[in-house]
């Protein structure tokens, strides 16, 4: 997916260029950020996973999602969901369904 304008601009991104994600998982996050922008659902922090992932979180708001090369996983914490663990469900980043189920998925989390 291209696009003319940069996504990432309002979102705080906490990693160097030393320690960047991967090229496929920043791919992957920038995709979902454009389907997440028009809801007013943009995260406001990317950091870096253990492995060279993209975690996508929003302050004060027990989710978020990482973003592999192949895959998201939205990660839902107490107390949205009974503890003491979370939950994790995982999406396919090559499926346009698992990309809408994801991002339906996440509004009715983010209520």
């Amino acid at each position: 997916m291209v696009q003319s304008t940069n996504i990432w601009a309002n979102i705080r991104r906490e990693w160097g260029d030393d320690l960047r994600p991967t090229v496929a998982s920043l791919n992957n996050a920038a995709n979902l950020l454009y389907r997440l922008k028009p809801l007013n659902l943009l995260p406001e922090i990317a950091q870096r996973g253990y492995w060279p992932t993209v975690i996508l979180s929003r302050n004060n708001k027990p989710v978020d999602i990482e973003v592999l090369d192949l895959h998201f996983e939205l990660n839902v914490y107490p107390p949205l969901v009974p503890g003491p663990l979370f939950d994790v469900c995982k999406f396919d980043a090559e499926c346009e369904t698992d990309l809408v189920r994801l991002v339906e998925t996440l509004k009715g989390s983010l209520k």
